[in-house]
């Protein structure tokens, strides 16, 4: 998201539409299954008022991590966060006719092809531009954009995002394909050779998420002071990775201090959630950071200091993944990412509760508010990522919407017993909290029965039913491997699930890259290609299936 710098009522507002999603609601390696259609840059020339199209054909199907207008001319840097390997025309995109044309500047023009992971201008220079391209280096361009020359090479495994501040400060923070931060660098000179320091910092992608979640920035009053933000700190799912680094010209030296969970500050909110996007400064020195968990505000950034959250009902931060409504209690409860679950506290209210204090990314949540209507009773489904990581949860309500039992269904890869659930071995194919290959795919799916909702459906690697008897057992019935012939598993894993159909409670729907299987028994091994959906013209992996 950014202005254009000449226009002086700060109007003209430009914001590059693209997958940056730390979720998914398929495979994760899949830009398809974390966002919507990439349409290139959205355009307001009212202060947001109303927005317009822009880019068209030239800049579809990519992601725009960043946009830079100068006038007339407009420039679109795509890059694709969570695909690195995406193959296309990615580059860096100009336009010289305020939008109407788009075109992959030319090797020619100074700057080799490539994706540009990072585009910004020097904050007291409007022709001053700076670009890193995929693989290659920094390049800076002193004309707007219409040439360019290298400032830097970082040949091989890098990509990086930039900040500059007045005076020609420039700052790299380099990452690799795995997304772990690699390295930090800063210039006060317009990054002439040779003017480059190495800064020390702790790693801040402990997450491997530095493709989205790697923030820096420098001071706008002090260019020797550097910030820089990733995505969990080290031994922490949910506490964000964040430092100041100042650098010592005197010495050539450099210190780091944190600027989340400090433990020099005895009060409270001096820590905020992981994840972080950019970092910005109001007129009075307030750092504003955005991230996962909303906007933050540090009126201190140089100093100790606590942060002020922006979230407020103006402002609510949810990226939700299921919606259920309990038709017993007349609430709705919502799955979402990084936030787990949580249910309106009463009927039609806008404040939620969570369900869970495990937080997480909240995937899965399904209400059988049929089977026990009659008793004033609702069942409550859940599980964050990775179904739990190890729990699929169970919870039951009375027509007060107060919590009347709640369950824990429990697995743990190579544990037996009625008290586990039974995933097959091979379906452990994802690796969490530092482990080998423990844990699920982290988009598998719950879903219940659409005839008789008693009955459950796994989506995985495979596919798996049970059975949930009176929703007071402490374990669940009737386990049964649904999947292809031969114990395969669906390609990519499972990406959408369908189960029970009005003349077939037994039938069974499960998507998997650009195919389609179904079961008319939910017996073993009974997954059956459909033919006809894979010859489809211009198929794509189902995401959403549902029986008429």
């Amino acid at each position: 998201l950014s202005y254009d710098p000449t226009d002086p009522t700060h109007q003209k507002i430009f914001a590059g539409v693209g997958i940056t999603s730390n979720g998914a609601i398929g495979p994760a390696n899949s830009a398809q299954t974390r966002g919507g259609t990439r349409i290139g840059i959205l355009y307001s020339n009212n202060g947001g008022a109303n927005w317009v199209n822009m880019g068209g054909s030239a800049l579809s199907g990519m992601s725009v991590v960043d946009v830079e207008a100068r006038d007339k001319i407009i420039l679109a840097a795509t890059f694709e966060p969570q695909q690195i390997d995406a193959t296309g025309a990615y580059g860096l995109y100009r336009s010289t006719d305020s939008g109407a044309n788009f075109s992959l500047v030319p090797a020619s023009d100074g700057l080799p092809n490539g994706a540009v992971t990072s585009l910004i201008g020097a904050p007291d220079d409007t022709t001053k531009l700076y670009a890193f391209v995929a693989t290659k280096g920094l390049y800076a361009s002193v004309n707007s954009g219409l040439n360019w020359f290298l400032l830097k090479s970082y040949a091989g495994d890098n990509y990086a995002h930039i900040a500059t501040g007045p005076g020609g400060a420039v700052a790299v923070a380099t990452f690799n394909a795995d997304g772990i931060f690699t390295g930090l660098a800063l210039s006060k000179s317009f990054g002439i050779a040779g003017n480059w320091v190495d800064l020390k910092v702790p790693q801040v992608n402990s997450g491997k998420q530095a493709a989205v979640n790697l923030a820096i920035a420098i001071d706008p009053k002090d260019t020797n002071i550097v910030y820089l933000a990733g995505d969990a700190a080290s031994g922490s799912d949910i506490s964000l990775a964040a430092y100041r680094v100042v650098f010592d010209p005197a010495t050539g030296d450099s210190e780091y201090s944190p600027l989340s969970n400090l433990t020099s500050v005895t009060t409270p909110n001096t820590a905020v959630h992981a994840d972080a996007r950019s970092f910005a400064f109001l007129p009075n020195g307030t750092m504003v950071l955005a991230e996962d968990a909303g906007i933050y505000l540090r009126p201190n950034p140089q100093g100790d200091a606590t942060w002020t959250a922006l979230n407020t009902s103006a402002l609510s931060v949810r990226e939700a993944y299921a919606l259920a409504f309990d038709a017993v209690s007349k609430r709705l409860v919502v799955a979402a990412q990084d936030v787990g679950t949580a249910r309106q506290v009463a009927p039609g209210s806008a404040e939620y509760a969570s369900v869970d204090d495990g937080g997480g990314d909240g995937f899965n949540a399904v209400i059988n508010d049929k089977t026990y209507a009659k008793q004033s009773i609702s069942v409550l489904y859940e599980s964050a990522q990775n179904i739990g990581l190890g729990a699929l949860m169970r919870w039951t309500y009375n027509r007060a919407g107060n919590t009347a039992t709640s369950t824990s269904f429990p697995f743990v890869k190579g544990w037996s017993g009625p008290q586990y659930l039974p995933f097959l071995e091979s379906d452990y194919t994802e690796s969490v909290s530092g482990g080998s290959m423990n844990a699920l795919p982290m988009a598998s799916k719950v879903i219940l029965n659409r005839i008789d909702p008693t009955r459950l459906a796994f989506g995985t690697n495979y596919v798996y039913v049970a059975r949930d008897v009176n929703a007071q057992a402490q374990y669940l019935t009737d386990f049964t491997y649904v999947s292809r012939p031969n114990n395969q598993p669906v390609p990519g894993t499972v990406s959408a699930l369908a189960y029970g159909a009005g003349d077939n409670v037994n039938a069974l729907l499960a998507g998997g890259t650009k195919s389609l299987y179904m079961s008319t028994t939910g017996t073993w091994n009974s997954l059956s290609d459909v033919a006809s959906y894979a010859v489809l013209p211009n198929v794509e992996t189902p995401l959403g299936i549902v029986f008429d």
